[in-house]
């Protein structure tokens, strides 16, 4: 059973089982984005959220990712994912929120 999760797009089937709609999605402290593997504009939602935004890095770029700061309004990761774990786990212990 794959384990991907939907969000929000015109097409998905909201009686799919992995599909978030963004509302739910934002409750998420931490979020993922892959870019090709989720709603093409879903990353913008994600910051909007107000979570900690975890960006795999991508040489496909969108005009305004140059605004995209590491540490400061994303945490980039490698595009195999094989420093997510690490980064995850400093967010983690460094979290100044009160929401954790």
């Amino acid at each position: 059973m794959p384990t991907e999760i939907l969000f929000e797009h015109p097409q998905q089937r909201r009686d799919d089982p992995r599909y978030v709609p963004f509302d739910d999605m934002c409750r998420s402290k931490y979020q993922l984005h892959i870019a090709g593997h989720s709603c093409a504009a879903s990353l913008k939602h994600k910051l909007a959220c107000g979570s900690l935004v975890f960006v795999a890095r991508n040489p496909f770029v969108e005009f305004w990712y140059g605004a995209l700061k590491h540490s400061e309004n994303v945490i980039f990761v490698e595009p195999d994912g094989s420093d997510l774990l690490e980064k995850l786990e400093h967010a983690a212990n460094n979290d100044t929120s009160k929401s954790l």
